[in-house]
């Protein structure tokens, strides 16, 4: 695939979220191969699937032992009918605006802002638990800087 060039290059990156295995820049023009096209639509299943795994300990590994502490399971927000919830929908928006699809971009968001999301995931905590919250949500953003040194 290779962007045309009334367009430029640039400007079609910036317009479509691209997934690409190799791009390569000759004296003529910018080509990329084994391109696939990522429709925005797709992006909110990215999050609920992400959102699953990080409520179930298969991000981050110390939230596994409290999820018996969680007010909901974790499969509640890929659920169709849990979409309306307030603890669901607050988490899903969060990380749909921050576009926040993986360990490595939650990282990141954490590098800027430490206490980003941490309402939002504190809720998904019964009420008589949050008040260990602070040690976990400690144990979190360790764990996610650990896993990438």
């Amino acid at each position: 695939m290779r962007p045309s060039s009334s367009t430029g290059s640039h400007l079609f990156l910036k317009l479509l979220l691209n997934i690409w295995c190799t791009m390569v820049d000759t004296d003529k023009e910018l080509y990329m191969h084994g391109v696939t096209c990522v429709k925005p639509e797709w992006l909110v299943e990215c999050v609920q699937a992400f959102a699953f795994a990080l409520l179930d300990g298969k991000v981050l590994r110390c939230l596994r032992p409290v999820r018996e502490f969680m007010a909901e399971r974790p499969r509640t927000v890929i659920m169709p009918e849990a979409a309306d919830r307030e603890r669901v929908q607050n988490l899903l928006v969060k990380l749909e605006e921050k576009k926040i699809i993986s360990l490595a971009m939650l990282r990141e968001l954490w590098k800027e802002n430490p206490n980003e999301l941490y309402p939002e995931i504190r809720n998904w905590f019964q009420k008589s638990f949050q008040k260990n919250f602070k040690d976990i949500w400690s144990n979190m953003l360790n764990e996610a800087r650990v896993k990438y040194n």
